[in-house]
């Protein structure tokens, strides 16, 4: 039987929590002009933190959408105020 390390990393489920919707919401048909916005509610991912990781947002090579956000509102942390952000990942 094969192991896989457990993720313990709350960065690092945000982050695949976001690549599953993303890949599961592009196996739909949209209207063409689409915009997919995945939000989050991250509990202790700062707007800083967020921003150094969404570099490892994965994007399918094929998607029916004009582009993708993701969006959410983010705790107040020591690096820097927080609130609500959007980032356009593809």
């Amino acid at each position: 039987m094969k192991w896989s390390k457990p993720i313990d990393e709350p960065d690092q489920r945000l982050i695949i929590d976001i690549n599953q919707r993303i890949v599961e919401k592009c196996l739909g048909a949209y209207d063409v002009g689409t915009v997919l916005v995945i939000e989050i509610y991250p509990a202790i991912t700062t707007k800083i933190e967020f921003e150094e990781l969404k570099s490892s947002i994965a994007i399918p090579n094929s998607i029916p959408f004009g582009a993708i956000y993701v969006a959410g509102i983010f705790p107040h942390g020591a690096d820097g105020a927080g609130g609500y952000f959007c980032w356009k990942v593809s």
